[in-house]
């Protein structure tokens, strides 16, 4: 019994080392991390960054990433979230949704905003865990780019949501834009975590 305890203890701890090295890793691609970023991970809590900045004169610049260690198999999140035309039942503050030719169509109205405004988003259908690039092709962040990676690791998913746009004055305010994204990230990322069995982080 002595020795089979012994042997246990080294087990245990590689099992911990390779998750902590694994979650590091996305957090460093992510240029997140922390040793608070990933206890959140570790947790199951998501991690939401999002900076707008000038870099000239009537031009922005927008960087946001989500990254979440979800508690299911990527095969049971991705049957959910790949749901795009389900996005109006799923989400409230989402009017309309389709799904046509590899393009979600959707019509979004947040409590923000005054108005109602049209997303195209070119993605392929979520199948498995892999990385999927995507593209704003509407809209004031027309020619938004970004990338949805999902990667399975001890039967739980990482899902790592990266994008970035550089174009013309918005019409809102730096301040405004960041937490305008930032909100909407947190809201979607909310229900999306109760939509798909990880439950509430907060």
């Amino acid at each position: 019994m002595k020795y089979l305890f012994l042997l246990i203890i080294p087990i245990v701890e590689l099992v911990a080392l390779d998750l902590d090295t694994f979650l590091t890793k996305e957090l460093e691609i992510a240029k997140v991390f922390s040793k608070t970023n990933l206890r959140y991970l570790k947790d199951g809590k998501n991690i939401i960054k999002t900076e707008v900045t000038s870099p000239k004169k009537s031009f922005q610049k927008i960087s946001e990433k989500i990254i979440l260690f979800h508690k299911k198999q990527c095969s049971s999140v991705v049957s959910t979230i790949g749901q795009y035309e389900n996005y109006s039942n799923f989400f409230d503050f989402v009017n309309k949704s389709e799904y046509k030719n590899n393009h979600i169509y959707l019509k979004i109205k947040f409590f923000l905003l005054a108005y109602e405004f049209p997303i195209n988003v070119k993605i392929d259908r979520l199948s498995s865990a892999k990385a999927y690039p995507f593209t704003f092709n509407t809209g004031f962040l027309d020619g938004l780019q970004g990338i949805l990676n999902i990667k399975e690791f001890n039967n739980r998913c990482l899902i790592h949501f990266s994008m970035d746009w550089e174009g013309r004055y918005t019409g809102m305010s730096n301040f405004i834009l960041e937490n305008f994204l930032y909100t909407i990230a947190k809201y979607g990322m909310r229900k999306m975590l109760l939509i798909t069995g990880h439950g509430r982080t907060y």
